[in-house]
């Protein structure tokens, strides 16, 4: 997805805590190929978010539900379509709610949820679309399905049957110490290993620290959120 704006042509204009220079210096380094997710949780409050609309980007990432409750109401409906991403841990009994509020669920690493997600899509008659979280460094504090390729593809294949879900690529989470490069290539590899197969079309890693070389390193998608607001 082209981000359909050039750095040069945004100016100063500041939000609270956010302004467009922050932006402008993040979509320098991002190529047309790769999707910005705006990843808002330290917005200050809902102009921000729709200043960042307003300023080129196609898709906000949020973590918790009642924040996207609370910005999405806010939004005015005069803004340019964009799309919305559910980028926190899924709660059983928030299910619902996602579906209906987000276009996109990057964290789903449960069968269960994914059931659970594909009922409440069936019922609110539309179709969601998932990313598989990958927990790169296999930490036990972190969700997300361990990098082997006999499981991932496992659950890939147990998606299939779930019409109401979309499974279109991977969502990577790397430890936050050490050097996330060795991870993200071997995310890369995997997805690349099982690309043709589900027919994956994003992945989805590297946030404010280190998205540049997960771009580097294949990423089709960043979720870059402290650096937008610094």
């Amino acid at each position: 997805m082209a981000l359909g704006v050039s750095a040069a042509a945004l100016v100063w204009k500041p939000f609270g805590r956010f302004c467009f220079m922050s932006l402008a210096a993040v979509l320098e380094k991002i190529p047309p190929h790769v999707t910005l997710v705006a990843a808002v949780k330290y917005a200050p409050d809902a102009d921000a978010v729709r200043s960042l609309v307003q300023g080129g980007v196609f898709a906000i990432g949020e973590n918790r539900v009642q924040d996207a409750e609370n910005h999405f109401a806010a939004l005015s409906t005069s803004l340019p379509p964009f799309e919305k991403h559910f980028i926190g841990t899924l709660q059983s009994n928030k299910i619902g709610n996602v579906v209906r509020l987000f276009d996109v669920v990057q964290s789903l690493d449960s069968l269960q949820h994914a059931e659970k997600l594909d009922r409440a899509a069936a019922t609110q008659n539309k179709v969601v679309r998932v990313l598989v979280q990958i927990n790169a460094g296999n930490e036990k504090q972190k969700s997300g399905l361990p990098p082997g390729k006999e499981n991932v593809a496992a659950f890939l294949s147990a998606l299939k049957p779930l019409k109401n879900l979309e499974c279109g690529g991977l969502m990577v989470v790397v430890p936050l110490e050490g050097d996330s490069r060795p991870h993200f290539k071997r995310c890369r590899q995997l997805f690349d290993a099982l690309k043709a197969e589900f027919n994956l079309s994003v992945l989805s890693m590297g946030t404010s620290d280190d998205f540049e070389v997960a771009i580097e390193e294949g990423a089709t998608m960043v979720r870059v959120g402290r650096a937008l607001f610094e």
